[in-house]
């Protein structure tokens, strides 16, 4: 590698490019077409016109030279973003009060809600009371039937008692009633605590 040896770009490389200068001169001719078209119709370019046509040439629209590099400016960019985004969802910006059109809207729907447990109450209530009258109804046309009266049967020795047992084992868990007593027993059962009170 020869310090005197210069690279020299081919022609369609150097095509691609456009020099400050070139812009710079666009830029001139274009203000100069439309100075010459407002000059034409007797009247002075605005400066929107101007700042339009330099745009249209390439150039820029008035605003300063930024040396940062594309990424500086992005990142400047998205941070400036979310710093407005992050003031929007702090959380004292968040609450706020309830106006008066709110507040109304949600008076009604608590009157409504109120006035729909009332009816269900209501509803419920009458469907017991209407159970209840078919429970007695029903309870009154009915005939009652008399107890069954059977002499309890005397045990036969111990195989009885075995059997018994073996029933009862069979039964664990369950809970066994105890038989009602006739009338007839139980006034007898009276009578025979009477006579052994007065002897």
């Amino acid at each position: 590698m020869n310090g005197s040896s210069s690279f020299k770009p081919s022609g369609s490389v150097t095509s691609r490019f456009v020099s400050q200068n070139d812009l710079e001169e666009a830029q001139k001719r274009r203000e100069e077409e439309v100075r010459a078209t407002y000059a034409r119709l007797g009247q002075s370019p605005p400066p929107e016109a101007l700042a339009a046509a330099r745009r249209e040439a390439g150039g820029s629209d008035g605003s300063t030279y930024d040396p940062r590099s594309l990424y500086e400016r992005l990142k400047a960019n998205k941070d400036a973003k979310q710093e407005a985004i992050d003031e929007k969802l702090k959380l004292g910006n968040q609450f706020r009060g309830i106006d008066d059109s709110e507040s109304v809207f949600l008076a009604q729907v608590a009157q409504q809600k109120k006035e729909a447990e009332r009816l269900k109450q209501k509803e419920t209530e009458d469907e017991l009371e209407r159970f209840r009258k078919a429970a007695l109804a029903k309870e009154a046309s009915s005939p009652t039937l008399p107890a069954k009266t059977t002499p309890p049967t005397p045990a036969s020795g111990a195989s009885k008692g075995k059997a018994a047992k073996r029933k009862r084992e069979g039964l664990l868990g369950v809970v066994k009633k105890k038989k009602v007593q006739s009338e007839e027993k139980k006034e007898s059962v009276e009578k025979s605590k009477e006579e052994n009170k007065k002897d």
